[in-house]
């Protein structure tokens, strides 16, 4: 199991490609419903979402390379690792790649 830190959940989700090269993923819904959570199940649901700071993004790509530059400059990661960076499209079930976050994330 993989535990990631707010922050990270917060951003995305980080994940390993090849159990070597990590990746972040952004979803494209990420913004989109700023009310807060909803129970899908039949009642009056859980009120508890409003109490929730969703911390929103208004702009994904950007997201996923400030994440992805934040990690590519952390000193315990090692240079000649390629970061990745994608949005994930809910929609589709695409992985859409973010072209700043790969130039970003480069192995140096």
């Amino acid at each position: 199991m993989v535990r990631h830190s707010p922050y990270e959940l917060r951003h995305g989700v980080i994940h390993g490609r090849n159990n070597a090269e990590p990746a972040v993923e952004q979803s494209e819904n990420g913004d989109k419903d700023k009310k807060g959570w909803r129970d899908p199940g039949k009642g009056s649901g859980s009120i508890e979402g409003n109490y929730v700071n969703w911390m929103t993004f208004s702009d994904n790509a950007k997201s996923v390379v400030q994440d992805v530059a934040r990690i590519r400059n952390h000193p315990l990661v090692r240079g000649d690792i390629p970061i990745y960076g994608y949005i994930y499209d809910v929609k589709s079930g695409q992985l859409v790649e973010v072209p700043e976050a790969m130039k970003v994330g480069k192995a140096r």
